[in-house]
């Protein structure tokens, strides 16, 4: 039985006690001296009651306290049990972090070797393929002025194209494992943009002629025409995206805009390049400056070319502090464009109006003619010299 329920037995019990002894006290007992007696007894009877159910509630108290200790040192067991279980896990886990992390930087340090060992190789083997090459065009050149049958010319002149598409592939790897390797570093000179455009058109129009179209070149005449900037990078990008715009240009005409815009800090320049040729719809633009990546893979075996052009050409822009995007319309054309920041070049009498400086003695005459010893361990680049 319980110790509340002999608690409440216990007062039961009193309760009837004293309702019982009232009346028989009452009823058969006239001497107020046995009365006195019967009540102090009364009181005594209360007392024991109280005294009993104090008790009685006091035990199941601390039978309620032994059983909450109870469950709490068991669940202070399950506790332990389960944060000794915890530690276990965070060892091993922080094991196998730790393995880890050492594999993913032995790793990590194995692909960075790779890396540079791949770049210095295309590097070394691309030099060692340009030397020969170099010498290959400049022979055929030299070849194509003696007295050559019409097939010996047309040949000469077939390998000549050969020698130079080669010489361009080779160029754009030599570059892309420059800016691979992080080793990709301007050349910042006085410069005239002027000249260069006019450089560049040069080279540009026996294409654009051929093919019968129209080249255009605008520029901002509010534009300064010595600059300082990385010139030679600066054309390389020019004729990457003519030579492509003119490549995928059947009729119309090549577009080359120079403007400037307006920023903080100095001079922003504008290029944009466009024509009215096949056009690149949105697909083939989100991957077009990508690696090895071309507009369709059906253009590689139409018009050729590696998939490095764009990629290097958004390298050195991003280089020299600028962005570049395109905007095309299938069918209608496409515009390439970046800007880039330049400074404006400090006035220098000694630099002619173009932009190129003149060879002089150090009294500002002309040189007079003389004989140059040329030392070279390549027989054919001395030959080619001669």
């Amino acid at each position: 039985m319980s110790a509340l329920r002999i608690a409440g037995l216990y007062l039961i019990i009193g309760a009837l006690w004293i309702f019982f002894s009232d009346l028989i006290v009452d009823a058969l007992v006239k001497d107020p001296a046995i009365k006195m007696a019967v009540s102090i007894a009364k009181g005594w009877v209360y007392v024991v009651i109280t005294a009993l159910i104090l008790s009685a509630l006091v035990r199941n108290s601390l039978t309620k306290i032994v059983e909450y200790d109870r469950h709490f040192t068991k669940s202070c067991e399950t506790l332990q049990d389960a944060n000794r279980e915890l530690l276990r896990y965070k060892a091993g886990l922080d094991s196998l972090v730790h393995e880890r992390t050492i594999k993913l930087e032995s790793a990590t340090e194995e692909a960075k070797s790779a890396s540079q060992a791949k770049s210095h190789f295309i590097a070394h083997i691309s030099h060692e393929i340009r030397t020969p090459l170099n010498a290959i065009v400049g022979l055929t050149h030299l070849m194509e002025k003696t007295d050559l049958s019409g097939k010996q010319a047309e040949y000469c002149s077939m390998m000549r194209n050969s020698s130079n598409i080669l010489l361009g592939i080779i160029n754009d790897v030599l570059d892309f494992s420059k800016i691979e390797s992080g080793k990709l570093e301007l050349n910042e000179a006085p410069y005239s943009i002027r000249s260069l455009l006019s450089r560049i058109e040069s080279i540009l129009f026996p294409l654009v002629e051929g093919k019968g179209l129209s080249l255009i070149i605008e520029v901002d005449p509010s534009i300064p025409d010595r600059l300082v900037g990385d010139e030679l990078r600066l054309g390389q990008i020019l004729l990457n995206l003519s030579m492509n715009a003119a490549k995928f240009t059947k009729r119309g005409y090549i577009k080359l805009t120079l403007s400037s815009v307006t920023a903080e800090g100095g001079l922003r320049l504008r290029f944009a390049v466009s024509d009215s040729g096949i056009g690149i719809s949105e697909a083939q633009i989100a991957r077009l400056f990508k690696v090895f990546s071309q507009a369709d893979s059906s253009t590689t075996k139409e018009y050729g070319g590696t998939g490095l052009g764009l990629a290097i050409c958004k390298a050195l822009v991003e280089t020299m502090g600028g962005s570049i995007g395109v905007t095309s319309t299938v069918g209608v054309g496409t515009e390439f464009f970046f800007e880039i920041p330049q400074d404006i070049a400090p006035c220098d009498g000694a630099e002619s109006s173009v932009g190129l400086k003149t060879e002089s003695s150090p009294t500002g005459k002309p040189l007079p003619r003389a004989s140059v010893l040329i030392v070279d361990d390549n027989e054919i680049n001395l030959i080619i010299l001669e």
